[in-house]
């Protein structure tokens, strides 16, 4: 019988299909999708020696790396959920996801810059009494990573392990960023990451290519935005490009030489890149569309990533609890497509609400509700925040405050928690960014 299909079957499916497709490019070298099967495979197989089961989590402290993705499908393999810690978090955010995800065992990386992640992580032990097993990135032997890989109980007990694991079961634990307080860790499963591939096709014209490049410059593998691109990738067998320090300079090189088609990005990245004077003299007449999204772009900052990579630009829409809401399309008018967030996804529902959660009127402003099978499944271990985001209709109430106009268009003013009061009225920091912005002196 077939099994389910839950991520770590649609990535033996992919490899299958085509073993010698490109999975990853990092460092001058690429990954097959065969590599990446094989080695979520033997991972998996290490996982299950040490006695880690289903249900257990384990935290992957790791920069950007081709072998990230194996312990995140290697755990997904088996039921055990993953949570990403970007080494970039401090001190406190570490001790508080340790704390919160209860992990068995961390994937940890070695000393960067001024912090040696092997001392944090052991006085973190009094906040994670479930650890055991602390795995170091670097270096070899039986305690490392390398190590790990080198010993396992095989592909009957993977196979027998993976048989257990269901669509529903919990996969990734994605924490918030806690701008509003500490962060929370949103649940997703495999039948979220399937949800999220049938939702985004809606917005093809054609499915993309095996082989395609898919870039997204900046972004750690622990933040939603980009769990959400590997499942795509899984689905479409593209190539993603890899990189753990961003440089301008080195991404539009990348970008010449694989001439994908798309660009996704946060804003500042994106300046960063079209402000670089490594860009001058290069042709990226192949780049159709490029896509921001995390944070607003001003308009005319959109009109000059447009004007210089000679690409359209459009925005994308989602939260850490919501995959896939709501993005700008090349037919939108372009006033829409630069004072919008676009309309709401095919299979997508969206609704403007007021503090007691009734719908609003077309114009008004209120909190934005969505209803989605890419929904996350709650926060981790908190059910009373659970049941301040999420209803028994499978509505999700998002931190975010906008309105509708009468096209259907989503306007974004901000974040309910980031308001503040300045002479009666309610002021949103975006209104205050946009302005800065449009200052010739403000870069």
């Amino acid at each position: 019988m077939e099994a389910a299909p839950t991520t770590g079957v649609e990535l033996r499916r992919t490899a299958e299909r085509l073993p010698d497709a490109t999975a990853f490019h990092f460092q001058g070298r690429d990954w097959s999708y065969r590599e990446w099967e094989a080695g979520s495979r033997r991972f998996a197989a290490a996982l299950l020696a040490r006695g880690l089961r289903k249900g257990d989590r384990l935290g992957l402290l790791l920069p950007t790396c081709p072998e990230y993705m194996i312990a995140y499908l290697g755990a997904a393999r088996i039921g055990m959920v993953t949570s990403g810690i970007s080494p970039r978090y401090r001190r406190h955010e570490i001790r508080h996801i340790l704390a919160s995800s209860t992990p068995r065992a961390v994937i940890i990386t070695g000393a960067r810059g001024e912090v040696d992640f092997t001392a944090l992580v052991e006085e973190c032990r009094d906040a994670a009494p479930e650890l055991e097993h602390v795995v170091r990135f670097d270096g070899e032997g039986p305690g490392t990573f390398a190590g790990w890989m080198q010993s396992g109980e095989g592909d009957a007990a993977v196979e027998r392990a993976e048989a257990d694991v269901r669509p529903e079961d919990p996969l990734a634990i994605v924490y918030t960023s806690g701008t509003t307080g500490p962060p929370k860790g949103a649940v997703y499963d495999s039948a979220a990451m399937i949800a999220l591939t049938r939702l985004f096709r809606t917005r093809l014209a054609a499915d993309p290519m095996p082989g395609t490049p898919t870039f997204w410059p900046g972004v750690s593998l622990s933040h939603v935005g980009a769990m959400a691109r590997v499942h795509l990738q899984i689905w479409s067998a593209g190539t993603m490009v890899l990189h753990d320090h961003f440089d301008a300079a080195w991404m539009i090189r990348q970008i010449e030489r694989l001439r994908p088609a798309a660009l996704g990005g946060f804003p500042p990245v994106l300046m960063m890149m079209v402000r670089s004077p490594e860009l001058a003299g290069r042709d990226f007449s192949f780049l159709r569309t490029v896509t921001f999204g995390g944070a607003p772009l001003a308009a005319h900052l959109a009109d000059e990533v447009q004007a210089k990579l000679g690409a359209e630009v459009l925005t994308g829409y989602s939260c850490t609890e919501s995959l896939i809401i709501s993005a700008t399309a090349a037919a939108d008018p372009a006033g829409k497509r630069r004072s919008t967030v676009g309309r709401p996804t095919a299979g997508v529902e969206l609704r403007i609400v007021d503090e007691a959660r009734s719908p609003l009127e077309v114009g008004c402003t209120g909190r934005i509700a969505v209803r989605s099978p890419a929904n996350m499944r709650g926060y981790w271990r908190n059910p009373e925040a659970t049941a301040r985001a999420l209803d028994s209709g499978g509505w999700l109430y998002t931190e975010d405050v906008g309105f509708l106009d009468s096209d259907g268009f989503l306007h974004l003013v901000g974040r309910e928690k980031e308001t503040y009061f300045r002479g009666a009225f309610n002021v949103f920091p975006g209104e205050v960014e946009e302005v800065l912005q449009s200052h010739p002196k403000v870069s």
